[in-house]
């Protein structure tokens, strides 16, 4: 509690949208980390309205906040912002979030095929749990290829490696 205190303090002196985003953040993590998703969410839209400037803050909030509503189970906003944060990941080609981006729709589609089945809403349970399996799938490729990559890298000198990542 005395470090949301102490961010949201820095919020005062916060000079530029992008710090007050990235404060926003950091608070949001620690609300969910305290169990409170509302205030977590809360920081996180702030976060998202701050950061219109800056293509990767924007992503990063789109997955917390999507994080956020699946927690709530909230799945259909959950899936929109997870599908934003998808969009987002895929202009930077930030291959990274790519695959968190599928295994957070995989999540999200299997939370959602769990209520479903407890329903007896079979078609629909099937359909979600195969969105799921298929989100889940490509995300172990997307991992596979990051590990391929980085094992690429690895042969690679620091100054090439440099200009790679550039």
């Amino acid at each position: 509690m005395d470090q949301i205190q102490q961010l949201e303090h820095s919020l005062k002196y916060a000079k530029t949208d992008i710090d007050k985003a990235i404060i926003h953040n950091n608070i949001g993590v620690l609300w969910e980390k305290l169990g409170n998703l509302h205030n977590s969410l809360e920081h996180h839209k702030k976060e998202l309205a701050l950061s219109q400037k800056s293509t990767s803050q924007r992503m990063l909030a789109c997955r917390f906040i999507a994080e956020c509503y699946r927690k709530l189970r909230k799945f259909k906003k959950s899936l929109q912002y997870n599908e934003k944060h998808f969009e987002l990941a895929t202009k930077l080609n930030n291959k990274l979030e790519i695959q968190r981006s599928y295994c957070n729709k995989g999540n999200t589609h299997l939370d959602l095929s769990e209520v479903l089945l407890e329903k007896d809403k079979d078609e629909d349970f099937h359909r979600h749990i195969s969105l799921a399996l298929d989100n889940f799938r490509l995300s172990l490729k997307a991992s596979e290829n990051l590990i391929q990559e980085m094992s690429n890298m690895s042969n690679i000198r620091g100054e090439e490696k440099e200009q790679i990542l550039l």
